[in-house]
């Protein structure tokens, strides 16, 4: 059907970044996220991180969602091969899921706060389920590395959002954690956003985020 194959993950490790209690909640909400309480049960984010937030970085009134339903245990060795209209979710639920690509919805910013996050996936693990996800519905395999080079940027700053929210807040106060998701974003826009987009700058922003983290956390 196409040249280049689809990626499968080597493990679970590689695909998930946290399950369940090892779930930040100084992440923001970001693509392949799965959520308990949306789309009836579970549902996974699947829109790109620009089309599923507006200014200052806040949530869109929707957000697209996939489902998550009961689905056969899939090897990853049989990724590439098959089960194209799902993404699987290997030991997540008690019982074998997959995100259903092709029954999308859409879930409200109220709902998605609501809800609780049961998983994340890593920046790999984004970068499969949009290839994926593109090949669904297009039958276009798209390579990773073209992937990361549109989203890599984003998925920089949600990492760095996080280290923000975590170190000055002290993770279960959801005004204070607002606040200062909300302060990362003023202190991010301009120049070190744009700077983000560059990969060889990222690790400059990353330093210069980090120092601004030691001067709140001694004021």
């Amino acid at each position: 059907m196409t040249e280049l194959p689809l990626t499968a993950p080597r493990g679970v490790d590689e695909l998930y970044l946290a399950r369940h209690d090892e779930v930040s909640l100084a992440r923001p909400l970001m693509p392949g996220d799965v959520l308990a309480g949306v789309c009836g049960a579970h549902g996974m984010i699947v829109a790109h991180p620009c089309a599923m937030r507006g200014g200052g970085g806040r949530l869109r009134p929707r957000v697209a969602v996939a489902p998550v339903i009961a689905y056969q245990r899939v090897p990853l060795l049989a990724w590439p091969n098959g089960h194209y209209n799902v993404f699987p979710l290997p030991d997540l639920l008690p019982e074998p899921c997959a995100a259903q690509l092709l029954e999308l919805d859409s879930a409200t910013r109220e709902e998605l706060h609501a809800a609780e996050r049961v998983a994340t996936l890593s920046d790999y693990g984004v970068y499969v389920l949009q290839q994926r996800f593109v090949f669904c519905i297009t039958r276009v395999v798209v390579g990773l590395d073209r992937l990361e080079e549109v989203s890599g940027h984003v998925l920089a700053e949600a990492e760095l959002e996080e280290e923000w929210v975590d170190e000055l807040t002290d993770g279960d106060d959801p005004s204070a954690m607002s606040e200062e998701r909300a302060a990362f974003q003023t202190f991010l826009d301009g120049e070190l956003r744009a700077s983000l987009q560059q990969p060889v700058r990222r690790s400059e922003v990353r330093r210069t985020v980090r120092a601004e983290i030691a001067r709140r956390l001694s004021a």
